[in-house]
């Protein structure tokens, strides 16, 4: 028998800040990913890969919003959600386009969908 799925779900994205997406990464969620108004989504930043004892590589994440303290001043990779979609985006007190391709290009981000009612 078809039981109810309780389990969240994860969709990992990658994404590029650029002046013509205004810094923003946008996704929609897919027609097999369903999402209702009361689901929880978090997202979280690829920071860093490590190795583990075998030489195995070992992804490092961390949970948005993360602010980094740059030369340039406070940069903050941050995001919002509806039940249709994601919006990730960067915020800051300084000129974006001053950023490194580092802080910018090829990012990857996991989206954390949690099953939640009110």
């Amino acid at each position: 028998a078809d039981g109810i799925n309780i389990l969240g779900q994860v969709v990992d994205i990658e994404g590029t800040f650029t002046l013509d997406n205004d810094y923003s990464i946008f996704y929609e969620f897919p027609q097999s990913i369903e999402v209702f108004e009361t689901d929880v989504v978090l997202i979280y930043m690829l920071w860093d890969v490590t190795e583990d004892s075998n030489g195995e590589l070992v992804d490092i994440w961390r949970l948005m919003p993360q602010t980094r303290i740059l030369d340039q001043g406070l940069l903050q990779y941050n995001f919002d959600y509806t039940f249709f979609d994601v919006n990730i985006f960067l915020e800051s007190d300084f000129d974006l386009s001053t950023l490194q391709a580092g802080d910018t290009d090829n990012q990857i981000f996991r989206i954390a969908i949690l099953p939640a009612e009110s």
